[in-house]
């Protein structure tokens, strides 16, 4: 069974990828070395290219949105040698990101894909259909081997059987939407208190995130023939997204809340 899935988003959506140093660092040089690539089989197809394809390619917007948000995490802009010292990696690539680490770390973003535009990946969806189900199978008598009946079994097609696509944010016409952006360009991050215990007693720390406003968010969902799922049952775990959401802080009842707003089934 092959479905496609719309939801309304009630509330807006907060990235969920960690933005550690390390994130950035592996994101940036691979990315980095993809362009090089490039370039070389465009120098081999049209001759060497040149200062100004150099840097059109490393402008890349998938890099300027990594170097966005670094900027914004830690109050400032970076100059052209810190970019190129992060491009670089090595020693002094590391170090430098190693001084930003505190900042950053605190920060949460969205995955980009070829053209910048964010989407969730497809592990944060069966997050939260794995937490649906758990706590629809919590308020009823357990059957065994039965969907939404036996937490266990539940989880167990979610994670071997359910295979969805990333979801990706649109308006109600069908265009992808970009996250939440200042006058400049810029990510605007939502900032929010987070309490903790700690041996040293109770601290509170400044969490920050990227933004989605987009009304829907839309993706497919394919289920494996060999289990016994009714297009009742998806409904019910999509419908538990009124008081659990997705993304980050989801389970503040504040952030990415939901409705099912289509769901259907097509063809292969």
């Amino acid at each position: 069974m092959r479905l496609r899935i719309k939801l309304l988003n009630k509330t807006s959506v907060l990235g969920s990828c960690p933005s550690d140093p390390n994130t950035y660092q592996t994101y940036l040089i691979d990315k980095h070395n993809e362009i090089i690539k490039n370039l070389e089989k465009y120098a081999k197809e049209s001759g060497y290219p040149g200062q100004e394809e150099i840097s059109e390619a490393t402008s890349n917007s998938e890099i300027s949105s990594v170097f966005y948000s670094i900027e914004s995490a830690i109050g400032r802009h970076l100059t052209d040698e810190e970019k190129e010292e992060l491009l670089r990696g090595g020693k002094e690539g590391k170090a430098l990101l190693k001084s930003f680490g505190e900042s950053i770390s605190k920060s949460t973003i969205f995955l980009k894909d070829e053209q910048g535009l964010p989407y969730l990946s497809p592990h944060v969806l069966k997050g939260y259909l794995k937490k649906a189900a758990t706590a629809i199978c919590k308020l009823r008598t357990m059957k065994k081997s039965t969907f939404l009946w036996s937490e266990r079994h539940s989880i167990y097609l979610i994670n071997y059987y359910f295979k969805p696509s990333p979801v990706v944010f649109e308006d109600e016409k069908g265009n992808r939407l970009d996250i939440r952006r200042k006058e400049d360009g810029k990510p605007e991050y939502l900032s929010r208190p987070l309490r903790a215990k700690t041996p040293l007693g109770e601290r509170v720390a400044l969490a920050s995130s990227e933004v989605v406003d987009a009304p829907i968010m839309a993706f497919d969902l394919t289920i494996s023939d060999y289990c016994d799922v009714s297009l009742k049952d998806i409904k019910e775990l999509f419908n538990f997204g009124e008081f659990h959401g997705i993304g980050q802080w989801a389970n503040s009842g504040t952030y990415g809340i939901f409705s099912l707003l289509e769901c259907e089934e097509i063809e292969d």
